[in-house]
């Protein structure tokens, strides 16, 4: 995502008085890498949490145990969870994450790298919670895979607050 779309995120968020909080497991931290790229974040970004392991999911941001071993923690249901958890840890009114593999993954018969990204707003009459599935069709190697979803990641957020491009 470029710095202009950044700062756009950031102009949106602080007028509408809205805040962030994101939970990472594939992403591994590059979504708040990112957003700690923005001048003035924090006005409106709160923190975010890196859960890689369904332990971690789990305690802090309450997925449910049972799906999260069913499905390795790769699912549209885990991710809408850690962002739901994420914005409740946080106190945030909008939660962001991401969930999947960067890589093949034979053991779990995953011939391609795949993602799910959940979002969770709260509005002042509702709460409005949505994904994303994100496949790679590029054959991006695990770093490039991370941050092609990383930049989906944001972009989707956008999206869903329908803002718009520059």
């Amino acid at each position: 995502m470029d710095s202009n779309q950044l700062i756009k995120l950031k102009e949106y968020m602080v007028a509408h008085q809205l805040s962030l909080a994101v939970a990472e497991s594939l992403t591994c931290g590059l979504i708040q890498a990112e957003i700690g790229k923005i001048s003035g974040a924090s006005k409106f970004f709160l923190g975010g949490a890196t859960t890689y392991s369904i332990p971690s999911k789990v305690d802090m941001l309450g997925v449910d145990k049972v799906h999260a071993e069913s499905v390795n923690a790769v699912s549209s249901r885990v991710a809408s969870e850690m962002a739901s958890g994420v914005r409740h840890l946080f106190g945030a009114s909008i939660g962001l994450s991401t969930t999947g593999y960067a890589e093949a993954y034979p053991e779990e018969n995953i011939e391609t790298p795949m993602a799910f990204i959940g979002l969770h707003i709260l509005t002042p009459t509702n709460i409005k919670s949505s994904f994303k599935k994100v496949v790679d069709d590029k054959s991006r190697d695990r770093t490039q895979m991370r941050e092609f979803v990383r930049d989906e990641a944001l972009q989707f957020l956008m999206e869903q607050l329908n803002i718009t491009e520059i």
